[in-house]
């Protein structure tokens, strides 16, 4: 399997698509100016919930794409980087409740070398990387925005907050009901990694 990253708008793409690579990842652009919501910052008391969620959030992208096939392991090393995200403070973790419960989780948090192409340095871009609400789960739906909206809106503004001049929400190109959503209110895609099988 081969992997390529790429900016757009990119003179690469139909070279890429020529070559058999198609879209897997797309990164959109964050709404910088964006407003808090009814959100609140995660605590160690929100962990089991954080990771009942990421289980639903992992079940949807095995669904999406096979490349995205779960590790037997992955609900102990999430919980186990839960927990060391909630001492890093270069990041802020952000849930949502419906019932007492989680029922969403949004991570705003500096960009790495690891997000970005090569020739891009990520100093002063913002990534929310870990973005679930349980809206999502159903993959296919339309109209999705209330509550996992309010989230995402949350996150761009903790970006903001700590002078991100630049942010990117990650959505797996598949994921219909999450793309239509952050393409509803207004983002699009920045960055796209695509595959060869």
């Amino acid at each position: 399997m081969l992997l390529a990253s790429f900016v757009l708008p990119c003179a690469w793409t139909a070279a890429l698509e020529g070559a058999g690579y198609e879209p897997l990842t797309l990164y959109y652009g964050a709404r910088m100016d964006a407003a808090e919501g009814a959100v609140r910052l995660a605590g160690a008391e929100d962990i089991p919930g954080l990771v009942a969620q990421s289980a639903v959030n992992r079940e949807c992208l095995y669904a999406v794409d096979p490349f995205w096939e779960p590790h037997p392991e992955a609900d102990a090393r999430f919980e186990s980087w839960m927990r060391k995200s909630l001492t890093l403070t270069d990041r802020d973790m952000l849930v949502t409740e419906a019932g007492g419960r989680v029922s969403g989780y949004a991570i705003a948090h500096p960009a790495t070398p690891l997000h970005l192409p090569a020739a891009h340095d990520p100093k002063g871009i913002g990534m929310i990387d870990d973005y679930f609400h349980e809206a999502f789960a159903a993959i296919g739906a339309e109209g999705v925005a209330g509550e996992a909206l309010r989230l995402l809106q949350a996150a761009e503004a903790a970006l903001a907050a700590r002078g991100a001049r630049a942010g990117m929400v990650i959505c797996p190109a598949g994921w219909t009901s999450k793309r239509g959503m952050l393409e509803a209110s207004g983002h699009e895609v920045a960055l796209t990694w695509s595959i060869r099988r």
